[in-house]
């Protein structure tokens, strides 16, 4: 978006500040907390929004992209669009699902004890043989961690917990996979399980 931002404005399509103003309006709807029963906005979603606002903008300045020079016709289009019901409609928190949908909880085994959970699909580093190198694998949450914090509970990125996230966020903030905290129990501290201090 920052790269559309700069070719708009070297253009003389739109201004550099309002299309900014759009995508930080995105990504503040991305971090937003949601209310209690609601998930959080995910990436779909702005997009979703983010074609629908470009359709009405183009359909708004359609034969007069060009301004006079003291005004351009496509900010004054972004302006009026972005913040109009029909574009936040798409970027509104979505209901979560029902507790009948919901996943079934792990059964005890023999012993009494619970299963730990294991979360697939997610890539972590293996070592084979001598060499090391990266392949699809399983994260196992250790007994004193969990993937949820908070009330309501928002998630955990567990990437960022054993230092195989690439998501180019701050501490403490969310990615695409949750929060940057520590998934111990007694912390959930802005930083991960390896820097970890607690017990």
């Amino acid at each position: 978006m920052q790269r559309r931002a700069l070719a708009y404005d070297m253009a003389g399509v739109a201004s550099y500040l309002i299309l900014e103003k759009w995508s930080n309006l995105l990504f503040e709807k991305l971090q937003q907390e949601p209310p209690h029963g609601y998930r959080y906005v995910n990436h779909d979603q702005l997009l979703r929004a983010d074609k629908a606002l470009w359709l009405r903008v183009a359909e708004e300045t359609r034969a007069q992209v060009q301004g006079n020079g003291l005004r351009k016709p496509v900010d004054d289009a972004i302006e009026k669009w972005s913040l109009h019901p029909e574009i936040q409609y798409h970027i509104m928190p979505m209901p979560s699902s029902a507790p009948s949908t919901a996943a079934p909880k792990p059964q005890p085994n023999a012993a009494g004890a619970s299963p730990k959970p294991v979360i697939k699909d997610f890539e972590a580093k293996t070592a084979k043989g001598k060499g090391k190198g990266k392949q699809k694998g399983k994260i196992t949450i250790p007994e004193n961690c969990e993937i949820k914090f908070g009330d309501p509970p928002k998630p955990i990125c567990m990437k960022y917990n054993i230092g195989t996230c690439r998501g180019n966020v701050k501490p403490g903030k969310r990615c695409q996979y949750g929060f940057h905290v520590c998934w111990k129990k007694q912390c959930h501290k802005s930083h991960s399980a390896v820097e970890c201090t607690t017990i």
